[in-house]
């Protein structure tokens, strides 16, 4: 599923609550914590990292796995 965020200093736990990755910003918390989170294949270890056009792939998307099993592909508008 694709979920389009318009925020310009968007926070990773939220994109995860948003896109219901993680049911709570203290599950995100946890999950980052506990390193099962990945922007575009790469771990992420920072609770407050803030998603930026660095991390966007291509066509202004970027993809956040948990684990195995759960993945979103978040649209961020130019």
């Amino acid at each position: 599923p694709t979920t389009v965020l318009s925020a310009e200093k968007l926070r990773l736990m939220d994109a995860l609550v948003f896109s219901r990755i993680s049911t709570s910003r203290s599950q995100a918390r946890r999950d980052i914590e506990s390193r099962g989170i990945y922007i575009n294949g790469r771990v992420v270890l920072d609770i407050n990292h803030v998603l930026s056009h660095a991390d966007v792939l291509h066509n202004n998307q970027l993809l956040l796995t948990k684990g195995r099993l759960l993945t979103a592909r978040i649209q961020i508008p130019s």
